[in-house]
């Protein structure tokens, strides 16, 4: 399992305020993405969104729909990053 861990709260305002995202290789239940690796967004410590480019993430970042799962039972986050 791979994890590049690539910003939290990068743009310093309050607008990305609980910002973090991540390049994962693995999904939620840990099991490797079928297309490769994806960005995933967390707001607040919720999973927002995974999306195949940074882009695509961030805008959903800002519709700040998330699906209820928190970073800590989100599989394919290293453990010591959840």
């Amino acid at each position: 399992m791979a994890t590049d861990y690539l910003s939290s709260n990068r743009y310093g305002s309050n607008r990305w305020q609980g910002y973090e995202i991540f390049k994962l290789l693995s999904d939620r239940n840990g099991k490797p993405f079928s297309d490769g690796g994806k960005y995933v967004v967390f707001k607040d410590g919720k999973l927002i969104c995974e999306e195949n480019t940074e882009r695509a993430a961030n805008e959903k970042y800002f519709d700040g729909v998330c699906d209820g799962l928190s970073k800590k039972d989100y599989l394919g986050l290293n453990e010591k990053l959840r």
